[in-house]
């Protein structure tokens, strides 16, 4: 059920402020991401989830809450949770260093070819 609630100016506009924050930080990682060290899939995948983190603050902004509609609860939780595993990526393939990634990668493609082979 969505309550009508009364929306101030302030709170409308910070939230297009926060979307283009959002925005601003996907554009970021596509554009340095490289320089960072963060994979290509990675990479586009926090954009795009940033993007519609940036949508949802958008739709917030008309809504009032971010609880209600309950749609929008869950549009942002499921955001929240690819950040997370988005980020916690990020610092394991920082933490191994470029060989172990490309051995890691390595072994990856070899069980794909293995499993390939037995079908």
């Amino acid at each position: 059920m969505t309550h009508l609630l009364a929306i101030s100016n302030f709170f409308r506009n910070s939230n297009y402020i926060e979307a283009g924050v959002w925005a601003s930080i996907a554009v970021l990682i596509l554009i340095f991401g490289s320089k960072w060290r963060i994979g290509r899939r990675n990479r586009l995948i926090v954009a795009i989830t940033l993007l519609a983190f940036g949508g949802s603050d958008w739709v917030e902004a008309g809504t009032g809450a971010w609880w209600d509609p309950w749609w929008l609860l869950v549009w942002k939780g499921v955001c929240v949770i690819v950040l997370l595993v988005g980020s916690l990526r990020f610092l394991r393939q920082k933490k191994m260093g470029p060989r172990d990634i490309v051995a890691q990668r390595t072994a990856s493609a070899d069980c794909t070819n293995v499993a390939d082979q037995k079908q």
